[in-house]
Formats: structure tokens, C-alpha cells, sequence
């Protein structure tokens, strides 16, 4: 359970942006935890981007090749995100 202080700061957020994450218990856990907010990180900055790569990289502040890097571990197309 989130101090109040911490869960206030999440009151206004709209509840489809909200997502649910179990504290994980265990290394495998931790790591399926991370990928999964990997992937959520990714997919929001890339849709803020419109798949522009470079305007991602600029507003995350993510190095570019890294950022490409990461969207291919998780199997991510920037083409997928433009509109």
C-alpha cells in the first residue's frame, strides 16, 4: 500500500492511464515487471512522438541509438505509431 501522500499525486489521472503492477517478489518477477514498463515507457513516448524517432529520443531523453535499440528488443515499429 502506496503512502497518501504518493497516491494523491495519481488521483486526477484518468483511469485508462492507470496501470496495475504487483510488486515483484522474485528476479524473474523484477525482470517481466521491468520489461512490461519498458514496453508501456516506450509505446507512450513513441505515440507522443508520433514515430518520430528523433522527437522521442528529444523528449525522454533517451540517446537515439539507444532508443532504436530498445524498440527493436521489444519488438516495436516506429512506422507503426505515425499517423
Amino acid at each position: 500500500e502506496l503512502p497518501q501522500e504518493i497516491k494523491s499525486m495519481f488521483d486526477n489521472t484518468p483511469t485508462e492511464n492507470k496501470t496495475q503492477f504487483n510488486i515483484p517478489l522474485t528476479k524473474v518477477e523484477l525482470k517481466t515487471a521491468k520489461a512490461q514498463l519498458d514496453r508501456l515507457f516506450l509505446t507512450g513516448i513513441m505515440e507522443q512522438a508520433e514515430g518520430n524517432v528523433m522527437k522521442a529520443a528529444k523528449f525522454s531523453g533517451i540517446d537515439r541509438t539507444q532508443l532504436h535499440h530498445m524498440l527493436n528488443k521489444y519488438n516495436l515499429d516506429s512506422s507503426g505509431f505515425k499517423k
